[in-house]
């Protein structure tokens, strides 16, 4: 735990000093580049500790892995919102679509993982090998989305905090470390290939209710969507913290719409940039410093209060957390995603 604990504060910590700095580079040199580098650092890291599968290779691969996926997602988000920035229903689709892809590839890789050959080497091999494959679609298929006209330099402006706040609330429960997992084998007794399950069915889950954002927010609007994805947040943390198993499932199903309630602060925080006229590489490098520093607390807060929580008889208490972030942010999406003033 100490390890593990110690590879996400540092590549989190890691993170948030190269974000700006990516952000900046997106603007500069465009999105794609930034996109295809990443991907070639991780299948590099990923072949060497397949050829020499050491404690020392297995913790830079997570490192690396844990610094990289967020600078993908800086340059993906700042490559889709060049498309759709000013038409935020389908960025908004388009953002659940690559987030029910994450979440279906993760759910996927963890159940195909236990048909592999016992050992590191094969896994870091595979791992290697579709991120090859990764590689070599996004040289090839990924078109760069900024033009040379419109490459700027760094540039700082003013921005609404209360968007920042709802964006932290919604995504602090992803950064609780191995918090979770720990509990379900600790508290609960599952075994291995249970949590593996129980992981899967999470990430089915995020599929779904990426896949229904589109039709929701056109039916709905970016606000109502927002409001019935945090309460089925509510929902879910509510059935774990009662720490029953069956009552977290029943929790788990009716917050089957949780795992898209990113979409609403996510979307708006690209118009609000695009409306104060500041480069969307800069706009995600900012959002990806915001992440990186909930990877930096969220493992050390989370695992603190689960150990302060067994040792008073509350171990659900990180989960007691997360129904308190799910219902600050029920209260702010009205005032946070209420429509900008006309100019």
């Amino acid at each position: 735990m100490r390890l593990l604990t110690l590879l996400s504060a540092t590549s989190a910590a890691a993170e948030i000093a190269l974000s700006p700095f990516f952000g900046g580079l997106t603007d500069s040199l465009g999105r794609k580049p930034v996109v295809v580098g990443t991907m070639l650092v991780a299948c590099l890291t990923n072949l060497a500790t397949a050829v020499y599968p050491t404690v020392a290779l297995v913790a830079l691969s997570k490192f690396v892995a844990s610094l990289v996926i967020g600078i993908f997602f800086l340059a993906a988000g700042a490559l889709l919102a060049d498309n759709f920035r000013s038409e935020p229903a389908k960025l908004a689709a388009a953002s659940g679509i690559l987030f029910a892809l994450v979440n279906g590839s993760f759910g996927l890789g963890v159940a195909l993982s236990g048909l592999l050959p016992s050992g590191l080497r094969y896994r870091y091999a595979a791992s290697a090998a579709v991120g090859l494959c990764g590689l070599l679609l996004g040289a090839n298929g990924i078109r760069e989305s900024l033009p040379l006209a419109d490459r700027v330099p760094f540039q700082l402006r003013s921005f609404n905090p209360l968007l920042s706040a709802l964006m932290a609330l919604s995504l602090a429960p992803l950064f609780m470390g191995d918090t979770l997992q720990v509990f379900c084998l600790s508290h609960w007794k599952l075994t291995n290939t249970q949590v593996s399950r129980l992981f899967t069915g999470v990430a089915i889950q995020g599929v779904i209710a990426n896949t229904l954002s589109a039709t929701l927010i056109k039916r709905l609007g970016l606000q109502l969507f927002t409001l019935l994805c945090t309460g089925s947040t509510l929902l879910f943390w509510a059935g774990f913290s009662t720490g029953v198993p069956r009552v977290a499932m029943v929790g788990a199903a009716a917050g089957l719409l949780g795992p898209a309630r990113t979409l609403g602060a996510s979307t708006m925080i690209t118009s609000e940039g695009s409306r104060l006229g500041i480069p969307q590489g800069q706009l995600s490098g900012d959002r990806a410093n915001l992440v990186a520093w909930l990877k930096v607390l969220g493992p050390l807060v989370y695992g603190q209060l689960y150990v302060t929580g067994t040792a008073s008889g509350v171990p659900t208490l990180p989960f007691l957390l997360n129904c308190a972030f799910a219902l600050a942010a029920l209260l702010l999406v009205p005032m946070a995603l209420a429509p900008a003033p006309s100019r």
